[in-house]
């Protein structure tokens, strides 16, 4: 999502009034952007979500809240709701996503009666007039938002992915003038070379040999997605001593026979001693500067086994082409111009 938005391609989390059951290419005036699916949100599913498309589709946007219930009230469930409100989907009604949470039981509440109302009229003289005379009026007592990292958490739960923000943003600046490697890259560091990485530990497993020496399996998130790697029993004591929610950095050892990246854990520090320390840039591979870019295209809706597939080839067949991906969305093309650089052969080994 960071390297998207590095190169100037919007990615926009799901949205009533723009998302389709995909992910779409959307018009964002002078550029486009994409925007994620419905069917993307965990604990949504395609079924769910067409007969809201549908509506919106023969009688355009949702203008609110009253709206929205009003027009779909037979396909509004707790669980969608819950679902939607917590990825961001409903940030276009007039309410926050914690004022919304809150009053999910009084929302389907008022949906099913709007339900029982139309089914009750559906037979009378009225009936074609039913969307005008059934609807509601609920009005909500506003309250202060979640924290954003309790929002940016609940888009990285629905969604798998943090997209209005990202944990590490406050530490930009910080990030910005220390020396450091990305996980991205980490397939490029010369053999035997130390360098140092920094992010915020997502998870860190506890475990023991066979025999019986504690160790840790830290995944570490950066600005450009997650790197694991193991941690011995002295330093899970270190890591505990800081503050999880602040990012972390560690000296490592880099072994990379060109087939295969291992990492060993020299050091744990603090970002504030990782800025003082002086890290040779140069351990990283340069690249040859006429190298073409190898294009891939694929359908903006492919398969993600498929996508995880081709990143784990690119780690093997490791060069110096930078890797393109072009989605394509109906005729649409987004140009993905990765940090991931490949050999020049790399086509044809996607293509077997």
């Amino acid at each position: 999502i960071d390297e998207t938005k590095r190169m100037g391609i919007e990615v926009l989390p799901p949205n009533i009034n723009k998302s389709e059951i995909d992910f779409s290419v959307v018009d964002l005036g002078e550029k486009d952007g994409i925007v994620f699916g419905l069917a993307a949100i965990k604990g949504v599913g395609a079924k769910a979500v067409k007969p809201i498309l549908e509506d919106r589709r023969e009688n355009g946007e949702f203008s609110g809240l009253n709206d929205f219930v009003s027009r779909v009230s037979n396909n509004i469930h707790k669980r969608l709701l819950d679902a939607m409100i917590n990825s961001g989907c409903l940030d276009v009604f007039e309410y926050n996503r914690k004022t919304l949470f809150n009053n999910v039981e009084h929302i389907t509440s008022s949906s099913q009666k709007v339900s029982k109302g139309k089914k009750e009229v559906v037979d009378s003289l009225f009936s074609d007039f039913q969307d005008e005379i059934i609807g509601v009026n609920i009005v909500l007592n506003k309250e202060d938002d979640y924290e954003q990292k309790e929002l940016l958490q609940m888009e990285k739960e629905l969604i798998g992915f943090y997209i209005s923000g990202h944990p590490l943003d406050k530490f930009r600046d910080d990030l910005n003038i220390t020396s450091y490697t990305l996980s991205s890259r980490i397939n490029e560091v010369l053999n035997d070379s130390e360098v140092v990485i920094i992010g915020k530990i997502e998870k860190l497993e506890e475990r023991f040999s066979k025999k019986g020496n504690k160790f840790g399996i830290v995944t570490l998130l950066d600005l450009h997605g997650n790197i694991e790697f193991m941690v011995f029993e002295d330093m899970i004591k270190k890591i505990n001593e800081f503050n999880l929610e602040d990012p972390i950095a560690f000296k490592v050892k880099v072994n990379n026979d060109g087939d295969f990246t291992r990492i060993s854990t020299k050091k744990v520090m603090s970002l504030k001693e990782a800025k003082r320390m002086n890290v040779n840039s140069e351990y990283i591979k340069k690249r040859d500067p006429n190298a073409k870019d190898v294009n891939i295209t694929l359908d903006i809706n492919q398969d993600e086994i498929i996508i995880d597939k081709i990143l784990e080839l690119s780690k093997i067949h490791t060069g110096d082409s930078r890797l393109k991906i072009i989605f394509n969305d109906n005729g649409k093309d987004i140009v993905l111009k990765t940090s991931i650089f490949v050999k020049e052969a790399f086509k044809d080994e996607i293509d077997k």
